[in-house]
């Protein structure tokens, strides 16, 4: 809703998911806050590197190398 007839970006709101408002109400470093957000995406993607990666934006690689850190520190 508007008061006139241009809208302008305080007419406009923008609801934020749980799992936004989740992530940015926690208190982490950069690196935690890139694997939730990795791992949240490779989850909407059934476990997909190749899309996850490209909806990210990111070298499959970079999902790989989090995924092998995750294992090795699962077996510590």
């Amino acid at each position: 809703m508007s008061n006139n007839d241009i809208i302008e970006p305080d007419d406009i709101l923008f609801s934020q998911s749980n799992f936004e408002t989740e992530l940015l109400s926690q208190n982490l470093t950069m690196e935690q806050y890139e694997k939730k957000i990795i791992m949240h995406i490779l989850s909407q993607c059934n476990g997909n590197v190749i899309q996850a990666a490209e909806k990210l934006n990111i070298g499959k690689s970079t999902i790989y190398r989090l995924l092998n850190k995750e294992k090795s520190n699962s077996e510590d």
